[in-house]
């Protein structure tokens, strides 16, 4: 019985409110203006301006951030490769030159230096083939930034040229 009460209450209230309602929904919204066709061509090139000048700015961070990519990439590969000239000398330094082995205990202390001096040179040809990888990535990134600034400058140049055309217009 309470249900059926709060329903006609609200139905009720639905009922009246909805004449005040209706024409305040109505006349809240706001007429775009009539343009003429010169101030719509100019509008038009603003727009087609404004949309292009969003695209540069973002192609641009993205060219930003595939430069950083690549030195990043470089410095990652020079410095593996440094680590592994290194690893590599050591490797053949301890590898080629056994010290006097009078024991097993000996033996084995050798064996655990030549594998840690090829571990160390395995680990840094790993982080040079993977700096090579995103060497790669980075450079593809880059260029089709450099493409992406190129077609945002076009429409950004053929925007401005409808702005300076409707200009011109009676």
């Amino acid at each position: 019985m309470k249900h059926r009460l709060i329903y006609a209450c609200v139905a009720l209230t639905a009922v009246v409110a909805a004449p005040i309602a209706l024409p305040t929904a109505v006349y809240a919204k706001k007429k775009a203006p009539v343009l003429t066709g010169k101030e719509a061509e100019i509008a038009r090139g603003k727009a087609l301006e404004a949309k292009a000048t969003a695209q540069l700015t973002k192609a641009q961070t993205q060219l930003a951030r595939a430069n950083r990519s690549i030195e990043n990439s470089i410095a990652v590969q020079k410095s593996a490769s440094e680590a592994g000239e290194a690893a590599a000398a050591s490797f053949r330094q301890t590898a080629t030159t056994p010290p006097p082995l009078n024991n097993a205990a000996e033996a084995r202390l050798w064996t655990k230096q030549v594998n840690d001096a090829y571990d160390r040179w395995a680990a840094a040809e790993k982080r040079n083939a993977e700096g090579g990888k995103d060497l790669g990535r980075a450079t593809k990134d880059q260029k089709a930034a450099e493409a992406d600034i190129a077609s945002a400058n076009a429409s950004l140049e053929g925007a401005r040229k409808i702005v300076a055309a409707a200009q011109l217009l009676p």
